[in-house]
């Protein structure tokens, strides 16, 4: 794979992922306060996807801006893709076992 396909490809997964982040954010505020109805999980499973999706294009689009951004870009970024990865395991949280222990509870 060419440098210009994979720096396309993590753009495009950025851009898909933010949007995704959006519209999961807007259906959250919906929700209210129960973790366990079905906007909440439909929401947190919509962060989750793009969280993943953000996880997987911010090391394309960093490879693509190394030189430029030198120590200070790469603390940046590996603080970034940590909250990330951080944030999807909260977010499987919501959407997977919120759900199963309100209906079992």
């Amino acid at each position: 794979m060419s440098s210009r396909t994979l720096y396309r490809l993590s753009g495009i997964s950025l851009f898909i992922g933010s949007l995704l982040l959006i519209i999961g954010e807007i259906l959250s505020f919906f929700s209210g306060n129960s973790q366990v109805s079905t906007i909440a999980t439909a929401s947190a499973l919509i962060r989750l996807i793009s969280g993943m999706l953000i996880v997987l294009g911010l090391p394309g689009i960093y490879a693509r801006f190394a030189e430029q951004a030198g120590i200070v870009g790469l603390i940046g970024f590996i603080s970034t893709f940590f909250l990330f990865l951080i944030g999807m395991a909260s977010e499987a949280i919501l959407a997977f076992i919120f759900p199963f222990l309100g209906a079992h509870g």
